[in-house]
């Protein structure tokens, strides 16, 4: 009798492990994503310093000062340079439409000069320090 009553316990203790694993699976997927978004989240703001070092280094550089720098942004992310009033100071971090970052450029507090630029993917950039209409600042721009 014994050993009867153990294959008839099996389906329950199989349904109690398939129901274990089915609410522990949810969980540990979205886990594993939200490690990904933040690691392509990391390496997209590495580029953002290289980004805010090199504004400032043509910043200290003076008017009339270039240089370029290479970047690779994810392709899942944009990266905004400048904008308008405080955002003119500041670079941000886009995935899909959610701003994920912004790092403001206060030491020194350069200026980025014209319209918001997005960056996505790899790409050159031309940093060019000028005194535009009597605002001194930094304009980022693709080298062709």
């Amino acid at each position: 009798m014994r050993g009867r009553e153990g294959v008839m316990g099996f389906p329950l203790r199989l349904a109690i492990a398939f129901l274990i694993v089915s609410l522990c699976v949810p969980p540990l997927v979205a886990a594993t994503e939200h490690f990904q978004t933040q690691t392509e989240i990391a390496a997209v703001d590495q580029e953002v310093g290289r980004i805010s070092e090199a504004a400032a280094r043509v910043y200290y550089a003076g008017a009339g000062s270039t240089c370029t720098l290479d970047v690779a942004i994810d392709a899942a992310c944009t990266v905004v340079i400048g904008g308008e009033n405080a955002d003119a100071y500041s670079i941000a971090v886009f995935r899909g439409d959610t701003e994920q970052s912004r790092t403001y450029l206060d030491r020194p507090p350069v200026r980025l000069l014209g319209p918001a630029f997005a960056v996505n993917g790899p790409a050159t950039l031309l940093f060019s320090c000028m005194n535009a209409e009597g605002i001194y600042g930094v304009e980022v721009s693709f080298v062709d």
